[in-house]
């Protein structure tokens, strides 16, 4: 390629995110929470205070969030630990399933950290589900990514799914299957050739300023939890 066409190319780039506000407010969080994230490692690995013993980590494997009626919404979906110790699986299934709603997403980190005595480590999601609510929303959905960005443990290898009725989907952890997070990984790999989408592939496409990735459907149906392929998307 020509000199004249590299500089060329370049230039409609610039002229393109320049006059595009929301591209340019991607590209600044983007920049901004990559920023943070290091800052957050860092200061991980020197200061012993954010130290935590395992037994006192909760690990969700699954994590859902939605908007609905100005709240953002967060749930938690646990393993059922009892089954893999055998211990036998745990009554309260409501230990399982942990479910926040809050103005924004500080009030949410805030109300985990005064309701709950574990420390909850995201490095082991496997699968995070999104309600429709949430990608209908452009703002709610905008914050939405500021705020995973922001998690320096959350793997961006996470298998994405979308949801009509995510509250319904989440509360089956624990029910129908012992882990959903796990279930649903399990589903994808037995059930289809080829991989959905996850969590990097939904950074990309919103830094950039496209169209939401196309997302396997999940839902609730008579014999258990349905996965469709995706249609139409938003």
């Amino acid at each position: 390629m020509s000199n004249d066409k590299v500089l060329e190319r370049d230039t409609w780039t610039k002229n393109i995110r320049s006059k595009n506000p929301r591209i340019k407010m991607r590209s600044r969080v983007f920049r901004l929470s990559a920023a943070l994230v290091l800052v957050i490692a860092v200061l991980t690995g020197l200061c012993g205070c954010r130290r935590v013993e395992p037994e006192l980590r909760a690990y969700p494997l699954a994590m859902g969030f939605d908007w609905s009626d100005g709240e953002y919404q967060i749930y938690y979906a646990m393993p059922d630990l009892g089954t893999y110790t055998g211990e036998g699986k745990t009554e309260k299934t409501t230990d399982l399933l942990w479910i926040y709603r809050g103005a924004d997403y500080e009030e949410i980190d805030r109300m985990v950290s005064q309701t709950k005595e574990q420390f909850v480590d995201l490095g082991h999601v496997q699968v995070i589900l999104l309600g429709d609510g949430l990608l209908e929303n452009t703002a709610a959905y905008d914050e939405t990514m500021a705020y995973l960005l922001r998690q320096p443990v959350l793997g961006s290898g996470s298998y994405l799914f979308r949801c009509e009725k995510l509250d319904e989907v989440m509360k089956e952890n624990g029910e129908m299957t012992d882990s959903l997070g796990e279930y649903l990984s399990d589903l994808i790999h037995k059930e289809y050739g080829k991989e959905p989408a996850v969590l990097q592939d939904l950074y990309n496409a919103w830094y950039n300023g496209e169209p939401i990735p196309k997302l396997m459907i999940v839902r609730v149906a008579e014999e258990g939890i349905e996965v469709r392929k995706p249609e139409s998307q938003v």
